[in-house]
């Protein structure tokens, strides 16, 4: 199939070119990261800027943007400690920080995008599928750090990233990639765990959580998006609170399928029942008084945290809640509710009044009504009750 993404034009000819020679762009990368985080991910992110609108040879991209991207490695931490946890509106530092974060990674996805295009297009692949993995790999962990990143920072998503990013998944499916390892000694990290991991976390719905807590969110997805699953094949309960629907060729984020509405054109399915009722057990564990995870404290504020970061619905999971009972009973698939008549109380006076009052209002009526003589539970009789 062919691999429609969303790039910009190259120029052969560019006014003021950049400089793409990789012998020359290290050094000037290891000096530029001497700089204040903020200042050095600016500048790196208008130079690879430039460089994905010029026109090169593939190997030559691959190269700057193998570069480009370990420096990315290096500022992305330090950038992410002046808005993570800052607060809202941003201002300052912070604004810029999370501006050259999210530039810089959009910018990567960019030129990760040119080469998978351009690698697409072959018809005979002669050193077989090891770089068309290896950049369907970096294009969705590129993705993902711009959702990280706009989430973090309470940011839109930068536009055609979804669109991409399900393109780019689906190409992997068609060609029988998505459950290939970038690496042997790596068998879990294949473009599937990338894409279910970003899928799952905009499910969670990011922009709830406050500052700080993302980051532990994200950490519970690595541990757990194996129990999530993807297929083509529409379930027998496309209607149940752990499916999600992925619109492919839209440019939006998975939704619940319980939520209603339909998309055209092709779509995947998301389940996660597995992922649900192991979250469920976990809960149970510690509302039990079990121990924690790795790395979360046993105090009552850690797991308090904890739980309110996994705590999750089917339908939009990993959406915090405050009770662990109350999102254990959210886990368990509900039956189908049926209205019921409320219940009535029959006085001597034959005054029906509803029992599903509230307590305060029980109490301040009280004080004016007089106890009846005899109540019944039952309904009166239909023939009695037109003869009176």
């Amino acid at each position: 199939m062919a691999l429609a993404l969303s790039l910009p034009p190259l120029d052969a000819r560019p006014a003021n070119p950049p400089e793409t020679r990789p012998a020359r762009v290290q050094p000037w990368l290891e000096e530029t990261l001497k700089r204040d985080p903020i200042d050095a991910a600016g500048v790196i992110g208008d130079a690879l800027a430039a460089t994905n609108r010029v026109a090169m040879s593939e190997s030559r991209r691959l190269e700057l943007a193998e570069r480009y991207y370990g420096t990315a490695l290096t500022l992305w931490p330090n950038l992410e400690r002046h808005f993570a946890h800052a607060q809202h509106p941003l201002t300052g530092d912070a604004l810029a920080a999370a501006k050259a974060a999210l530039i810089l990674a959009a910018e990567l996805a960019t030129a990760y995008k040119h080469l998978l295009a351009h690698e697409a297009e072959k018809r005979i692949l002669l050193s077989g599928n090891r770089l068309l993995v290896a950049l369907i790999h970096r294009c969705l962990q590129c993705t993902s750090r711009i959702l990280l990143n706009s989430y973090q920072s309470y940011a839109p998503v930068p536009p055609r990233t979804w669109h991409d990013a399900h393109a780019i998944y689906l190409f992997a499916h068609q060609r029988n990639l998505q459950m290939t390892p970038i690496a042997s000694d790596t068998a879990e990290a294949t473009p599937e765990r990338h894409y279910v991991q970003a899928l799952l976390l905009a499910l969670a719905n990011p922009y709830a959580f406050m500052p700080g807590q993302l980051g532990q969110v994200v950490e519970y997805l690595q541990d757990h998006a194996h129990w999530a699953h993807i297929t083509d094949v529409a379930p027998v309960h496309r209607l149940a609170k752990a499916v999600a629907i992925i619109p492919v060729g839209h440019d939006f984020p998975p939704f619940a399928a319980n939520k209603g509405g339909n998309v055209d054109g092709s779509k995947l399915f998301l389940l996660t029942f597995d992922l649900a009722f192991q979250i469920q057990e976990e809960l149970r564990g510690l509302d039990a008084g079990g121990l924690p995870p790795a790395g979360v404290g046993n105090d009552q504020s850690a797991r308090a945290e904890y739980v309110a970061c996994t705590a999750v619905q089917p339908a939009a999971l990993a959406r915090p809640r405050r009770d662990v009972r109350r999102a254990g009973r959210c886990l368990a698939i509900q039956p189908r509710r049926t209205r019921r008549r409320k219940r009535a109380v029959r006085t001597a006076d034959d005054e029906r009044l509803p029992s599903h009052q509230s307590h305060a209002r029980g109490l301040r009526a009280a004080a004016d009504r007089r106890h009846p003589r005899s109540v019944t539970h039952r309904r009166p009789h239909r023939a009695a009750r037109r003869r009176s």
